[in-house]
């Protein structure tokens, strides 16, 4: 036993330092892309409120004290619609909305610069240190399942790290790496049957963070409600009550932020990106949208492979029938989010379910005797 645990606090050392040398490769290599200025715009709205002119400057002139001058003209001169938010406090202003919403995730920027780090570096170092945290929770997640192997552990570990997705969250203006953590403590919850007002803190924190999450947390309560209602025979009112509560919280904060809506934000990235969201109504036809997800959904091969395989796995695997009913909740998730916003090559939109689905399979991928690998002795202490 002393043998074994001296062998796992090695292995738990090096890890940490592997995580923290990614974490640190990542922050070095940070990209000031076009979705900064629009959460730097939340962090100075709640500085100068009202002041859209010292706004629009502030956020700008904090990103050019620190990126380099490729970097800064590339954010600012790209495209005429990057040119005209630079130079015009009303275009700028018009699009923070989209920013404002994820209240979760711009909370943790301001508190980062409340303790005193520069505006960028508060959204950027924040995503690093996630991105840390995240594969930190993986390892010792897979730990608690694979006691056993050690090795196993680590080096799966360390390709799961390694994934240049990953490695794209954290170097980049996006809340989606806070999404991956949160869906992979969700998974943890579910695996370990965590009490169910714990899953529903999660699932909170994962509609504030991205408030079109909602789609995700109140398929999961339908999904239970299903589930508890034809298999116990029972309905609890404790999933109502988390479906109002989640519904109220969206409807608040959409109206709270002046929200432009789904059908402005499926516009401006699918059809024609407005300079002034205020001058040009958002239609398009039923056709035009369809047009947009055909198109979308052969670059989804990835995502259609891998979410599929994870979910079949878990169907085949399991004994529990929750948890299939969950495997089943996150595929639909994909699918869902892939039609209220198809950017195929996005996979950022998507990888926070996947990962969440991974962690499950690797929980039931333990009940097979790990393929037969104890008998071998193979990654076993």
């Amino acid at each position: 036993m002393i043998f074994k645990t001296k062998k796992w606090f090695l292995i738990d050392i090096l890890y940490i330092l592997i995580a923290l040398s990614f974490s640190i490769y990542s922050f070095q290599n940070r990209e000031y892309d076009w979705d900064l200025p629009g959460y730097l715009g939340c962090l100075f709205e709640s500085e100068y409120p009202g002041n859209i002119e010292k706004i629009k400057n502030e956020t700008y002139l904090s990103i050019r004290k620190e990126a380099s001058l490729k970097q800064f003209d590339n954010l600012v001169g790209a495209s005429s619609y990057r040119k005209v938010l630079f130079e015009n406090a009303d275009a700028f202003n018009e699009q923070l909305p989209y920013y404002q919403i994820k209240i979760g995730y711009n909370l943790l920027v301001r508190a980062f610069y409340l303790m005193g780090f520069s505006a960028p570096y508060s959204v950027l170092y924040l995503n690093s240190l996630l991105f840390f945290i995240s594969i930190l929770f993986f390892y010792f997640s897979l730990k608690a399942i694979y006691l056993e192997y050690p090795f196993f552990v680590f080096f799966a570990s360390v390709l799961f790290s390694s994934l240049p997705v990953l490695h794209y969250l954290s170097r980049n203006a996006t809340p989606d790496i806070l999404l991956v953590l949160l869906l992979l403590v969700f998974a943890n919850f579910i695996i370990n049957n965590i009490n169910s007002y714990f899953i529903f803190f999660i699932i909170f924190l994962i509609m504030l963070s991205r408030p079109d999450y909602i789609i995700f947390g109140l398929s999961f309560y339908f999904f239970k409600i299903l589930y508890e209602y034809f298999l116990l025979k029972k309905i609890n009112v404790n999933n109502l009550i988390f479906i109002i509560l989640i519904g109220t919280a969206y409807f608040l904060i959409i109206k709270y932020y002046n929200y432009p809506g789904w059908k402005h934000v499926f516009y401006d990235s699918f059809i024609y990106r407005r300079n002034y969201i205020s001058d040009q109504n958002p239609e398009f036809s039923l056709k035009t949208y369809i047009d947009i997800i055909l198109k979308g959904i052969v670059n989804m091969k990835k995502v259609i492979l891998s979410s599929l395989f994870l979910t079949l796995s878990i169907l085949y695997l399991s004994k529990n029938i929750w948890i299939k009913f969950v495997a089943v909740n996150l595929f639909l998730n994909i699918y869902l989010k892939f039609l209220f916003f198809p950017a195929a090559g996005e996979y950022r939109f998507y990888v926070p379910f996947i990962f969440a689905l991974f962690l499950i399979f690797l929980f039931e991928l333990r009940k097979i005797d790990f393929i037969k690998l104890k008998k071998y002795n193979l990654f076993k202490l």
